[in-house]
């Protein structure tokens, strides 16, 4: 039996290309984000962050989003929003609408 897991994401992801910054325990990281959803994003990272570990996502445009590491691999990292999910919401309505971050 074959497993189709991005069926399964609760969230419509939009693509996107977004180098930012993330800021945890005192320290400041580039990444590149390749996705989003109201649930979270994907992105590129030279550094692996643990599990768990609470970030500060750097949006230009839209301002910066608490968030939490959910999943680590390969050079990639998965962070949910912690953030209030209406504003999470009229982020996602301006990518939407406008393209970019």
């Amino acid at each position: 039996m074959v497993y189709h897991f991005d069926n399964l994401r609760e969230h419509q992801r939009k693509g996107v290309l977004v180098s930012t910054n993330i800021e945890f325990g005192g320290r400041s990281i580039v990444c590149d984000i390749t996705d989003v959803s109201n649930g979270g994003v994907r992105a590129h990272i030279a550094r692996a962050l643990p599990r768990g570990e609470a970030v500060v996502v750097k949006f230009d445009k839209m301002g910066d989003f608490s968030m939490k590491v959910v999943w680590v691999r390969d050079g990639e990292i998965g962070l949910k929003f912690t953030d209030d999910p209406e504003r999470v919401a009229n982020m996602m309505m301006t990518i939407a609408t406008y393209g970019g971050t």
